[in-house]
């Protein structure tokens, strides 16, 4: 089958990073596989040094989408800057000749109108709230919005969680529920005899509200009282004012050599080999591609209880949820309690990905949907 995929940015953060394995594992199946990226970035010089085709066009394929923020002010300029380019890329997509057009977020508004034009299935794969974790609404209302998904021939959704919130009741559409893979390390890593007193807390994510770095570093200060020892540490990287308001706060509480910002890395083996114990702040989670990596790292996960976060984490087995500070505080306290315990979290954690986020069933069930729209 001859698959063209549709992204809406260049970098490598989440949704990006399962598109990149999916493409560069169905060309290794025997597909024909090529991806329109309208921005450069890491995305881009991955797939090329896969050996994947891209098609570079810059446009803007979050149209339909807006957020209350001054700079989207220039978002119908933007729109008038799609029309000039919109018949390039239409014509370069035409060239491959797909049997199905795959836009890989809720933000990539244009593979639905290049696939109808062009007479072409369209597969729309739902990673995101967009009102919860992005604050971004649909320009038309949130009932057109599920009647612009419905528009597509097949329609991924990342977890139930997503699938109820975007298009709650019935959806008449094909569609199916899978979950994002990821590839496993070889093996679990042995992991030393901790000081529990002085661990290592970490946080993965790009800077936004929606993710909660804030509420972490509020959180963190006052779990010093009990782990002096204690560090945290951020990785990832978004120059905003947001990023400044988590930077002031961090000096108004006198963290300065507590918190470290480690930036954006992308090897998954040195983030997750600097840290004891990940939290997942983000209240409206999708999915939670971090707290998969975690756990198949053997790293306990103390993660917000709702979203696609609860699907993922059974509390005091495979991780540990909270929905308050007091909730908070007593998962760190059971899993810095003994190293029983975390242990048994961190294992647990581990069989849990082992046997249901693997990267391959991914790969394969993604696979068999597209195979059945197509065919």
């Amino acid at each position: 089958m001859n698959v063209l995929f549709f992204t809406s940015y260049g970098d490598l953060y989440g949704s990006n990073r399962s598109l990149l394995s999916l493409a560069i594992q169905l060309q290794n199946k025997g597909h024909v596989v090529s991806v329109f990226v309208p921005r450069k970035g890491e995305l881009l010089t991955c797939l090329r040094n896969a050996g994947v085709k891209v098609i570079y066009v810059p446009f803007y394929s979050g149209f339909l989408y807006y957020k209350f923020l001054l700079k989207h002010i220039i978002i119908p300029a933007l729109f008038f800057l799609n029309i000039f380019v919109f018949p390039i890329v239409l014509f370069k997509a035409w060239r491959v000749r797909p049997d199905v057009i795959y836009s890989n977020s809720s933000l990539e508004n244009v593979g639905i109108f290049i696939a109808c034009l062009l007479g072409k299935k369209h597969i729309c794969h739902i990673r995101e709230f967009m009102s919860l974790d992005y604050n971004a609404r649909f320009v038309f209302g949130e009932s057109a919005k599920k009647r612009f998904i419905g528009l597509s021939d097949g329609v991924i959704f990342v977890s139930h969680a997503v699938k109820n919130y975007v298009c709650s009741g019935s959806f008449q559409k094909p569609f199916s529920i899978i979950y994002n893979g990821i590839k496993m390390p070889k093996a679990l890593a042995e992991k030393e005899n901790l000081n529990l007193k002085s661990i290592r807390f970490g946080l993965v994510g790009i800077f936004d509200e929606a993710k909660g770095q804030h509420v972490a570093v509020e959180y963190f200060s006052r779990i010093l009282e009990t782990y002096p020892d204690a560090t945290l540490h951020l990785f990832g990287d978004k120059d905003c004012g947001y990023k400044k308001k988590v930077e002031q706060l961090i000096k108004t509480l006198g963290l300065e050599r507590k918190v470290v910002f480690h930036g954006f890395v992308f090897q998954s083996d040195i983030i997750y080999n600097s840290i004891d114990i990940l939290l997942m702040f983000s209240k409206s989670e999708g999915f939670g591609r971090v707290t998969v990596e975690a756990m198949s790292y053997g790293v306990p996960v103390i993660g917000f209880d709702n979203a696609g976060t609860s699907e993922i984490i059974k509390d005091h087995h495979s991780g540990c949820l909270f929905h308050d500070y007091s909730s908070f505080e007593k998962s760190i306290n059971y899993l810095t309690s003994s190293m029983e315990n975390y242990n048994k979290i961190r294992i647990n954690g581990y069989e849990r990905i082992k046997n249901d986020f693997a990267e391959n069933d991914y790969i394969d069930n993604v696979e068999r949907f597209i195979k059945s729209i197509i065919y």
